[in-house]
């Protein structure tokens, strides 16, 4: 770094997502955690989506996405082996594959994490490295 150097900030930072005219996302703690489990733990199937791990933690705050979404879900246990928590929502599985991709090699963290508030970004880091 030399004296005078300048440093790019971000001047705005978003506090919600739009998911259509209808309805935004707050960019808060819970759907950051959501977006970090994603990454780790998280799959699609056209508007399925899916979050595989045998924590509790994981089933429980998957089941509040998917309450907040108004959307039912269903918890898949393979003995022994995985739980997975699953829920269909067209708009969010949008979200999903447009911002994050889909397969392990292919999701990147978002561009809109990057100007979400701390809290978001707490939330996908716990989510992400939990898994």
């Amino acid at each position: 770094m030399v004296k005078g150097m300048r440093i790019p900030v971000c001047r705005h930072i978003e506090n919600s997502f739009v998911v259509d005219t209808y309805q935004s996302i707050k960019l808060d703690e819970l759907f950051g955690w959501f977006i970090g489990a994603y990454l780790a733990e998280g799959s699609l199937f056209y508007n399925e989506i899916s979050i595989s791990n045998i924590s509790t933690y994981y089933i429980e705050n998957t089941k509040k996405i998917a309450t907040m979404f108004g959307k039912g879900f269903r918890v898949v246990e393979k003995e022994g082996v995985s739980i997975t928590t699953k829920f269909n929502c067209e708009p969010l599985a949008k979200i999903l594959l447009n911002t994050c991709g889909n397969g392990s090699y292919v999701k990147k963290v978002p561009d809109f994490a990057f100007t979400a508030p701390d809290e978001f970004k707490r939330g996908m880091f716990r989510g992400y490295f939990d898994g």
